[in-house]
């Protein structure tokens, strides 16, 4: 956190020290050097890597401040007083020079501090084969990873004894307890005889998410550096994206909820207006409030407008209502079928209990018993809940249980995936499939 926050620093005061040449764009490049600084954050570039290079990172640097002065200077055309933009365009360009110059200095830095070991990282190795040996040993011979391998962990054989993988510290069923009882900040899985499954569980769990967790790709000699986050020399390695869903990238989704569900509150308040008169003559509740359970387990009252005919609690609790439930209401059926059921949920979203895009929330008695049954089930919940949702638009919805497993798979890929169009993506298909299917 301390190095992204003092990289975006360094971006924000390089941009904007090019007024000191340009002192009448001082309020433009301001701008500039804040959304430059987002941009940044957004592309990856605020964390550390291991290999720190300004020349690797120039197509991006590059990018990202030329689309920003593009926007600037768009938005000063189209919303201020008509103005000659030029100046500003050529400062903009101009802050090429110190953007590139400030990201060196701070690697430059960075990789002194990692050499002298002051901002080293331990780190386990899983796998005991050669790839393993291979990375333990480029992470001893390059003190400016910032690494510092304490020993490894490997179901098969150990086939190395003191060598620089150090020792063995257990199995694969021993990560949780060794992230518990060590200080490990960094795992960096080398395949070996370790099946690669029986892995994924350590890696979402909480232990692993508070880790950094770099993969070597299988088959990593023959593979292209594109869609690669990272390497030690000549070996490629795949970050994992730990807290999609924390920090900048969160408080952008949050952004975005607010702003969808405010401006959905108001056009559709005539839509809302009318189903709540409809379900009015139907009974004397108009609202349905009903227990689910959110981000990191915990329980909120989700809003729908009532569909089905007054019920016990028990029933309500624990039955899966289905589309050719007889507890369902005329009106109810109806807004089934146009999903008008869910839109009072935008007051949950504007609240914060839930997000436009996500995991559909469930109930606590299905969450229990899913949980024990379906395999990562139970994962779906470190992200906010949805309003709808990848596996929903992917035609995984409703009161089917054996579409569970699929569902519970589309909702880890959707959160260990999460960007801004792929909301954007999920929001598109959503509408098409209210325009032309009917939901359960």
């Amino acid at each position: 956190m301390l190095t992204a926050c003092a990289l975006a620093t360094l971006d924000f005061c390089a941009v904007l020290s090019t007024a000191a040449v340009f002192p009448d764009q001082l309020g433009h490049l301001a701008a500039t050097a804040t959304l430059v600084t987002v941009l940044l954050a957004l592309a990856g570039l605020d964390r550390s890597r291991l290999a720190l290079s300004t020349l690797d990172d120039v197509p991006v640097l590059s990018g990202r401040l030329l689309l920003a002065v593009g926007f600037v200077g768009a938005a000063v055309n189209v919303l201020g007083e008509p103005a000659d933009v030029r100046p500003y365009l050529v400062a903009g360009v101009a802050a090429l020079v110190p953007l590139h110059a400030a990201r060196a200095l701070g690697y430059a830095v960075l990789r002194r501090l990692r050499s002298s070991g002051i901002t080293s990282r331990h780190t386990v190795v899983l796998g005991g084969g050669e790839v393993a040996e291979e990375v333990a040993a480029m992470i001893r011979s390059h003190p400016a990873y910032g690494l510092r391998v304490i020993g490894h962990l490997e179901d098969g054989p150990e086939l190395f004894r003191e060598t620089s993988l150090g020792p063995r510290l257990g199995g694969t069923g021993d990560i949780a307890s060794v992230l518990r009882t060590t200080d490990v900040q960094v795992i960096v899985v080398a395949f070996g005889a370790t099946p690669d499954r029986a892995v994924v569980d350590s890696f979402r769990s909480r232990e692993g998410q508070q880790r950094d967790v770099f993969i070597v790709p299988r088959l990593f000699e023959v593979l292209g550096a594109r869609g690669i986050t990272d390497h030690m020399g000549p070996i490629p390695l795949v970050r994992l994206q730990r807290h999609r869903h924390r920090g900048l990238r969160a408080a952008v989704k949050r952004m975005e909820d607010v702003v969808l569900s405010a401006l959905g509150i108001v056009v559709l308040s005539p839509v809302l207006l009318a189903c709540a008169v409809a379900v009015r003559m139907t009974g004397p509740q108009v609202l349905f409030k009903q227990q689910r359970i959110g981000r990191d387990g915990r329980p909120f009252n989700m809003l729908k407008f009532r569909t089905l005919r007054p019920s016990s609690a028990v029933e309500s609790e624990q039955m899966w209502s289905h589309a050719m439930d007889q507890r369902v209401t005329k009106v109810g059926r109806f807004l089934r079928s146009a999903s008008l059921d869910e839109l009072p949920q935008l007051f949950n979203v504007l609240r914060g209990q839930m997000t436009i895009v996500g995991p559909r929330p469930e109930r606590s008695f299905f969450v229990e018993r899913w949980s024990k049954q379906i395999p990562h089930y139970g994962y779906r919940h470190r992200a906010p809940m949805g309003l709808t949702g990848l596996a929903q638009v992917s035609g995984f919805r409703g009161g089917d249980e054996s579409s569970l497993g699929s569902r519970a798979r589309f909702d880890n890929y959707y959160i260990e995936n999460w960007s801004l169009w792929l909301d954007i993506k999920v929001m598109i298909r959503t509408f098409g499939k209210l325009v032309y299917t009917r939901g359960s």
